[in-house]
């Protein structure tokens, strides 16, 4: 049994409906997203106070749980630690979190118990993707947990050598900030945090460190992959959603939830939400319900009655993230930097476009029924992955 989650008289209600299969939940996801590909992550909680906040004295106790439109629900991290906002990549293969007990921002691929990979000391927030230079960045507060005077970095999470500041503190006079609510727009030039609990929320311009609006009272601030000035906060209460134009110095609406906690926009997405709901107290909870929200398009408030998806199924769950696509997650039985190498050998040579898809991608079963064809006069090129797990190159003639 599953339900959603619908609008009504402007109070966020539940309405139970039958769920029994993944499928069903599966094509949910795609209705609800628009998108043929979804990955959802988050942190699961194995026994009483999973999701406190050591600086309350509650320690987190969790282990990383994940679904998959094409998989269904999974353990991504089965040894429990004290985590914090786990992120999913922009190509959906890994997925990068925080362990505020060693202060340092991990990354594994995207499977049950893969070896994950120390990227940084600290405490991460979100991703951003260079897309002129074709990296993907982790915002972190450097040597930071949850709060503390900590300037904030980015690190290239394929090459950890690549480290830069991006904010030293202080920023508009404050010397706080709170890593695991660091939020960026998708053209890197505003970032967005709780800048300490008694101080507030603001965006501010990086190259300038200048304060953008007005100091905001709430809770999980989050900012849409876009550069519109919008940012969506929690109430004091975690009983609604504000939406703020940051530029305007003007809040456009608030919209009453009950009880939601861990607000976010989905990676890399200008619409979808994710959030807990359910938890009785943040502070020391026993965990919540992941759910999935579609902003309207002006980004203003929720139009639809059906625009809401729980998606787990017990009351023990928190700090979600989603990766939404049209095309399937990236391979993660080879290393991202063969597959980028190869990729822009193909690119400086073909006119050709170069896609990739998993061996489980509808559309590689028919491109291997192409091998015979030798030329044509327009082409793309595939690379997958064979079920040897090796990297294959196929020209596909249209």
């Amino acid at each position: 049994m599953s339900f959603r989650l619908i609008f009504m008289n402007s109070v966020l209600c539940i309405v139970f409906f039958a769920m029994n299969s993944i499928a069903g939940l599966s094509e949910d996801i795609k209705s609800l997203t628009g998108k043929q590909y979804a990955r959802v992550v988050w942190g699961r909680g194995t026994h009483s106070n999973e999701f406190g906040f050591p600086d309350e004295n509650y320690t987190s106790s969790q282990l990383l749980a994940g679904y998959d439109t094409e998989g269904g629900e999974i353990t991504l991290q089965s040894s429990v630690g004290n985590y914090q906002r786990p992120l999913i990549s922009k190509h959906g293969n890994f997925v990068i979190f925080s362990d505020v007990d060693s202060i340092a921002v991990y990354k594994a691929e995207w499977g049950t118990d893969s070896p994950r990979q120390k990227i940084a000391s600290g405490l991460a927030g979100c991703l951003w993707y260079d897309e002129a230079r074709e990296k993907e960045y982790a915002y972190y507060a450097k040597d930071c947990g949850l709060v503390g005077e900590c300037d904030v970095y980015r690190v290239n999470i394929n090459d950890t050598s690549e480290k830069e500041i991006v904010l030293d503190v202080p920023v508009a006079g404050i010397n706080t900030v709170d890593g695991h609510w660091l939020t960026v727009t998708s053209d890197a030039k505003v970032i967005s945090s709780v800048w300490g609990w008694n101080i507030g929320i603001w965006p501010a311009d990086i190259a300038q460190k200048k304060k953008l609006g007005n100091t905001v009272r709430g809770c999980w601030v989050t900012l849409p992959y876009d550069t519109v000035p919008k940012m969506l906060l929690l109430n004091m209460d975690h009983t609604a959603i504000r939406i703020f134009d940051y530029n305007l110095n003007y809040q456009i609406n608030e919209i009453p939830t009950g009880k939601i906690d861990h607000l976010k926009f989905a990676s890399y997405s200008n619409r979808i939400l994710v959030c807990a709901r359910g938890m009785n107290d943040e502070g020391s909870s026993e965990g919540g319900y992941i759910t999935m929200i579609r902003m309207n398009d002006s980004l203003t408030g929720i139009d639809n009655l059906s625009d809401t998806l729980r998606i787990s199924s017990t009351l023990t769950d928190g700090f979600p993230d989603a990766w939404l696509s049209d095309t399937p997650p990236l391979p993660v039985s080879i290393k991202y930097d063969e597959y980028q190498k190869r990729r822009n050998m193909i690119s400086s040579k073909s006119h050709g476009e170069v896609k990739a898809f998993t061996i489980r991608g509808r559309r590689i079963r028919r491109y291997r029924k192409a091998e015979l064809i030798k030329s044509a006069m327009r082409s793309d090129i595939v690379l997958y992955v064979n079920r040897d797990g090796i990297l294959v190159e196929k020209n596909i003639i249209h």
